[in-house]
C-alpha cells in the first residue's frame, strides 16, 4: 500500500510555483542537511572466530555514515567498512536471529519478514558471503518463511534448524514453530515434528532458542505449552529426525517463556526467561536442568524481579545474563549481570553495581577479555549511549569506546511564504549535529530559507488537568507562520485557537468550542483542522456540538474563529457514523476545501475509501459522484488540482470501472474519471504546479530509491525535467515527500533517505531550477509593477496591451482580484488585502506573465 498519510499531508500542505522546471539540482544556497534521532536500539549480536562482531539493530546510521541494520564490527569495536561496502543497504527488515557456518557464512532471519537485501528481492532466510555480499545460491524455492524468525541453529552436517513464530508459514505450508533446511536453503522434508509446538488452544507462542547437540538431538525453548500434543512447557528436546524425545520432561510451569537457553559441556541447560519456574520467593527467571530436563539441585536460583533475555557461557563455568531487572540477587535497577558456576551472584562483576541500563539484549565476550553489550538502553551506567558499550574485564564502562547509532529522523514540511520551513519531526535531536530537542515527542522546528536550523517552535500552553498533567494537544501550521490548534480543555471539550507567529493566541480569532457526549479523551478523536480556500477553516472531530451548535464529525468556522452557522451538515449521514472503516484508518475523515467555497470530504466505511462534496449550507452535492471508487478493500487520499478537478491516489488499479494499473487518476468535477489523464507511474507523494503538471515521488529501480519526476497535465512524462534520485543505502525503502516553496520554485523534500541526486542529504533537502534561475532572453518579459513592496495601490507598466484581466494571486495559486485594464499603463487598488506574497498575472500580447508582490 501506498504513503497513504504521508501523501495526503505532503499534498494538502503543498504551494505552487507559477512557472515551469526544467532541469534540477541541489540548491547550493541551502545548508546540507543531517537530521538524526537516536537509534532504536540493537536486537542481537554474535561474535565471530576471528573476533569480529556481528550486531542487528534498527539503525541507519552508525558514527555518522550510513550503515546497514545488519553490521559488522573488527575485534577493536570499530565499523567493519568493508562488511557494509558488501551488505549496501541490507536487509529490508529488522533480522532478529544470527547464525554462523563453519565456512563463514552468516544466516539471517527476520522480524516480520526480509523481502530484499542490498535491492535484491529475498525471502525471509537469508544467507550471506562471509564478507557481507548477499549468498544467492541459498533459496528455499517458494515463499520462504512468512513471519517472524527467533533462532536459527546450524548442525554439524550443514543442515540448517529455523524456528520462530509457530503460526509461521514455510512455502506456504504450516511450519508447527519449527523446520529443517538443507544446506541449499530447501526444505528437509526427512524431518518432522508431527503436530508440532503449541500453544494452549491454538495460542500465540514462540521459537526463541535452538541448540543443535553433539549426539544429533535438537534442544528447543521458548513460549509453548506442548510438543506433538504432550505437555511439555517451555523447552523440549527433539530426535534427530524432529520427533519429541519422550526421555526428556519438563519441569517447566505451562505459562514459562523461556528467551534464551545454553548448554555447557557436561550437557546441563541453562535457561532464562520470565517465570519459566515456580517459586516462593521470586526465584524463577534462571534455573539449570540436567540433561534429564530435571532441575539441578546444585544450581542456586537467586531471587530476582523483571526479565532475562540473554544468557552466555564463558569458558570458566560463568554466566552472563542480561534482560531488564528491577533486582537480582539483591542488585537493583541493572541489565547486566555475572553469575557464578553454581547460580550464585559474582559480586565482582562491576557491571551489575553500575545502574539500570533499559533492556540489554546480548553481551559477547571479546578476545582480549572485554565484553560488548548490545540492547535498548541510551546509557549504561554513566556513559552515554544508543545501544551498544564495550565494558573492561571487571565490568567497568569503557568510557574511551564511542559507538553511535542513529535513525534518520524524518518529519512532514511546511514551506513558509518567508522562505523558511516549518518541520514538524518525531523523535528529531540532532540538525546538523546541532541538539535540537528531546527524543520521543513530536516537535515543530523553524529552519531558515538558507537550511540552518533557526529554533524549536514554542506554543502557547493549553489546559492544565485538575491533577497537573496536561491535556492532549495538537497543532496546524500554516504558510503565514500561523499555527491553528486544538486541545482538550475539560473531560468532554476541546478548544480550537489560533497561534499567531509570535508564539500567542491571536486575540481575534475567538476560541471555539467542541464538545463531545461522553469523556472521551480527546486525541483518540482524530480532530484535524485544516485552511478552506474559499475562507476559514474547516474542523474534523466526534464532537457533537460546535459553540453550543449541532455540528456531528464536520465544522466550518469563520475567518474569526466563530461558527459558520450557513455550513451545516446533516448529522445522520452515512460518512459520519462513528468507528467506521477498514484497517487501520477506521474513521478516518479529511475535509479539502475548494476555491467556489464547496467542501469534498474523504471518509471511509466497512469497505473502501470515499469522497463525497458538499454545497456551502453543509448539504450533499448530488451532482458529484465517484459510483464505485477504488472498489472493496481500497484506500486513497485526495487533493483538489486545477479546474475543479481532484487528484487520486491509493491502492486500487480500476475506479468505477476506469483502468488505473498505477492507482493514480484524475476525476472531473462531476467525479468520473477524466479520460485526459492516464498516469505513466504511481506516486507515492505528489504536489500539483498551477500550471497542471505534477511533481511526483515515484517508484525507482531498486526498493533503496526513489525518482522525483513530472508528469505533464494528460499524465505522461515531461520529457523537459529531469529525473532525480533519491536514495536510502542504508534502509528500505526510501520515503521521500515533496513540496513547493511559496513564491518560487524551489522543491522541498523530507523523509526517509540519506541521498539525494547522488549527494548526502539525510531527512531534508532543496533542489533549484537552474534553467529558470538564468531566464532565456526570449522569455516573457516581466510588467513594471511599483512600488514592490506596495501598499494602497500598484502602478503598471505593461510590455503590450493586455488581453485579459489583471490577476493577483496568493502563493498557492488561488485568484484573490482580478481587475479589467483597457490600456497598457494603468494602477489598480490594493485596498482590504492582507500583507504578505502574492503573485501578479497579466496576459499581453507579447503572452502571459507572472511575477512576486509583496503588500505591506
Amino acid at each position: 500500500m501506498r504513503l497513504f498519510y504521508s501523501f495526503l499531508a505532503a499534498v494538502l500542505l503543498s504551494c505552487g510555483s507559477w512557472l515551469s522546471a526544467a532541469a534540477q539540482q541541489l540548491d547550493p544556497s541551502f545548508a546540507p542537511s543531517t537530521l538524526t534521532a537516536p537509534g532504536s536500539g540493537v536486537f542481537a549480536s554474535l561474535k565471530q572466530p576471528d573476533g569480529k562482531v556481528l550486531i542487528t539493530g534498527h539503525f541507519q546510521l552508525m558514527n555518522g555514515q550510513p550503515s546497514p541494520r545488519v553490521a559488522r564490527l573488527n575485534a577493536d569495536g570499530t565499523p567493519d567498512l568493508t562488511f557494509r561496502a558488501q551488505a549496501g543497504s541490507g536487509p529490508s527488515a529488522n533480522i532478529t536471529a544470527l547464525a554462523l557456518q563453519s565456512d563463514g557464512k552468516i544466516l539471517l532471519g527476520g522480524e516480520y519478514g526480509v523481502v530484499g537485501y542490498n535491492g535484491t528481492p529475498v525471502q525471509n532466510l537469508i544467507r550471506l558471503n562471509a564478507d557481507g555480499s548477499l549468498d544467492s545460491s541459498f533459496s528455499s524455492g517458494g515463499t520462504g518463511w512468512q513471519s517472524s524468525v527467533y533462532s536459527i541453529a546450524v548442525q554439524a552436517d550443514g543442515k540448517i534448524v529455523v524456528g520462530g513464530v509457530l503460526q509461521a508459514t514455510f512455502n506456504g505450508q504450516p511450519t508447527k514453530g519449527v523446520i529443517r533446511l538443507l544446506p541449499t536453503g530447501r526444505l528437509d522434508t526427512s524431518f518432522a515434528t508431527g503436530a508440532g509446538f503449541t500453544n494452549g488452544a491454538g495460542g500465540y507462542g514462540e521459537i526463541r532458542r535452538i541448540i543443535a547437540q553433539p549426539d544429533g538431538t535438537i534442544m528447543v525453548a521458548g513460549q509453548f505449552d506442548a510438543v506433538d500434543g504432550q505437555p511439555c512447557p517451555g523447552v523440549a528436546r527433539l530426535s534427530a529426525t524432529g520427533s519429541r524425545d519422550a526421555s526428556f520432561n519438563s519441569p517447566l510451569v505451562s505459562y514459562a517463556f523461556v528467551f534464551d537457553m545454553v548448554r555447557q559441556p557436561d550437557g546441563k541447560l541453562v535457561l532464562g526467561g520470565n517465570t519459566v519456574t515456580s517459586s516462593s520467593n521470586g526465584a524463577n527467571l534462571v534455573v539449570r536442568l540436567l540433561p534429564t530436563g530435571a532441575l539441578d539441585p546444585a544450581f542456586t536460583r537467586v531471587a530476582a524481579s523483571g526479565i532475562v533475555l540473554g544468557l552466555g557461557l564463558r569458558a570458566d563455568g560463568s554466566i552472563l545474563v542480561t534482560g531488564s531487572f528491577s533486582s537480582f540477587g539483591g542488585l537493583n535497577g541493572t541489565g547486566l549481570l555475572r553469575l557464578n558456576p553454581t547460580g550464585t551472584v559474582d559480586a565482582a562483576f562491576a557491571a551489575g553495581s553500575q545502574g539500570n541500563y533499559g533492556a540489554v539484549m546480548r553481551v559477547v565476550e571479546l578476545n582480549n577479555g572485554q565484553y560488548l553489550a548490545v540492547g535498548f538502553f541510551d546509557s549504561f551506567g554513566s556513559q552515554p549511549s544508543s545501544g551498544v558499550a564495550r565494558l573492561l574485564a571487571t565490568g567497568n564502562v569503557d568510557t574511551s569506546y564511542t559507538m553511535l547509532l542513529e535513525m534518520v529522523a524524518s518529519g512532514l514540511v511546511i514551506p513558509q511564504n518567508n522562505g523558511q520551513l516549518v518541520l514538524n519531526s518525531y523523535g528529531l535531536t540532532t540538525f546538523n549535529g546541532q541538539a535540537v530537542s528531546t527524543q520521543g515527542y513530536y516537535h515543530f522546528h523553524r529552519v531558515n530559507a538558507n537550511g540552518t536550523y533557526n529554533a524549536l517552535i514554542a506554543l502557547p500552553p493549553g489546559t492544565t488537568r485538575p491533577n497537573g498533567s496536561s491535556y492532549s494537544y495538537t497543532a496546524f501550521p500554516q504558510p503565514d507562520g500561523t499555527f491553528y490548534t486544538a486541545y482538550q480543555h475539560t473531560d468532554s471539550t476541546a478548544l480550537v485557537r489560533r497561534v499567531l507567529a509570535n508564539g500567542t493566541f491571536d486575540a481575534a480569532f475567538a476560541a471555539a468550542e467542541l464538545r463531545w457526549s461522553r469523556p472521551y479523551p480527546f486525541y483518540s478523536l482524530g480532530a484535524t483542522i485544516t485552511a478552506h480556500p474559499g475562507g476559514g477553516v474547516l474542523v474534523t472531530s466526534l464532537s457533537t456540538t460546535v459553540n453550543g451548535q449541532p455540528r456531528r464529525t464536520l465544522a466550518r468556522l469563520n475567518a474569526d474563529g466563530t461558527l459558520n452557522a450557513q455550513f451545516a451538515p446533516p448529522t445522520n449521514a452515512a460518512w459520519q457514523v462513528p468507528n467506521m472503516g477498514v484497517g487501520n484508518t477506521a474513521g478516518f475523515r479529511y475535509p479539502v476545501g475548494l476555491a467556489n467555497g464547496q467542501t469534498l470530504v474523504l471518509w471511509n466505511d466497512a469497505t473502501r475509501s470515499y469522497v463525497d462534496r458538499f454545497n456551502l449550507d453543509g448539504t450533499i452535492d448530488n451532482t458529484f459522484s465517484i459510483g464505485t471508487g477504488g472498489g472493496l478493500g481500497s484506500l486513497f487520499s485526495i487533493v483538489a488540482v486545477a479546474g475543479g478537478k481532484i487528484m487520486v491516489n491509493g491502492n486500487f488499479t480500476t475506479f468505477n470501472g476506469q483502468a488505473a494499473p498505477y492507482g493514480l487518476l484524475r476525476l472531473l468535477p462531476s467525479g468520473a474519471p477524466d479520460p485526459g489523464f492516464t498516469a505513466a507511474s504511481a506516486a507515492h507523494t505528489l504536489a500539483e504546479q498551477p500550471d497542471g503538471k505534477l511533481l511526483i515521488m515515484s517508484p525507482g529501480t531498486t526498493s533503496q530509491t526513489e525518482r522525483l519526476v513530472r508528469l505533464t497535465t494528460t499524465g505522461s512524462f515531461d520529457a523537459g525535467f529531469q529525473a532525480v534520485v533519491v536514495g536510502n543505502e542504508s534502509f528500505s525503502p526510501a520515503a521521500a515527500a515533496v513540496y513547493l516553496q511559496p513564491g518560487t520554485n524551489a522543491i522541498v523534500l523530507s523523509g526517509n533517505f540519506t541521498s539525494v541526486a547522488g549527494q548526502p542529504r539525510y531527512g531534508l533537502a532543496r533542489l533549484v531550477n537552474v534553467a529558470l534561475a538564468t531566464r532565456a532572453a526570449t522569455a516573457v518579459p516581466l510588467a513594471e509593477a511599483f512600488p514592490n513592496p506596495a501598499h494602497d495601490q500598484l502602478t503598471l507598466r505593461l510590455p503590450a496591451a493586455p488581453t485579459g484581466p489583471v490577476l493577483l494571486a496568493d502563493l498557492q495559486g488561488r485568484t484573490v482580484r482580478r481587475w479589467a485594464l483597457a490600456q497598457a499603463n494603468g494602477t489598480v487598488p490594493l485596498a482590504g488585502l492582507a500583507p504578505g506574497l502574492y503573485l501578479l498575472g497579466i496576459a499581453t500580447t507579447a503572452g502571459q506573465s507572472w511575477q512576486r508582490i509583496a503588500i505591506e
